[in-house]
């Protein structure tokens, strides 16, 4: 156990996911697909430690697909369920894996699209920890190839957006 006790973080994450999904909703440009909501997993590996909060009411396949990005990751043993999406076999990115020495988090996000589902993912991570936005960074992304095109776009609505969110 990485000595992270979720149930102690989860109405801190539950108070900040529809404030996340509200200001993304009022900048991001519109898309074909209503938003209702999204579902997040936060869990420790191999353990009951888990917490799946939500903000307002996400679609039925956000549950399947917030945990299934976080077990794709981890079962093919990538940082990010970017690496191996794959939107035409309704694989896609928005799960983080954080290993650091014995500390090791799982975080998915679904009911956005794949970059702000990564990046909600991120925030939530960042509060679970207590760490800066770049402390994580470096233990999720140890290679640039994999970083969402949206953090290198620092003038980007996602990245202006989320990093408010971010503990520091």
């Amino acid at each position: 156990m990485n000595g992270f006790n979720l149930q102690e973080k989860e109405a801190e994450i539950q108070e900040l996911l529809p404030k996340m999904f509200d200001a993304l909703l009022s900048i991001r440009p519109a898309d074909e697909k209503s938003r209702t909501g999204i579902q997040c997993c936060i869990k420790e590996p191999h353990s009951r430690n888990i917490i799946m909060p939500k903000a307002y009411q996400p679609s039925p396949v956000a549950l399947h697909f917030c945990s299934e990005k976080i077990v794709r990751a981890y079962e093919h043993r990538y940082y990010s369920s970017r690496v191996n999406a794959d939107p035409k076999k309704f694989e896609f990115a928005g799960g983080l894996i954080y290993k650091d020495g014995d500390i090791e988090l799982h975080s998915g996000t679904s009911g956005m699209t794949e970059d702000e589902d990564e990046m909600i993912s991120f925030v939530n991570l960042t509060r679970v920890l207590k760490q800066s936005p770049g402390d994580v960074f470096g233990m999720i992304y140890p290679t640039k190839k994999d970083v969402p095109e949206c953090v290198f776009n620092t003038n980007g609505y996602i990245w202006k957006t989320l990093l408010s969110f971010c503990y520091y």
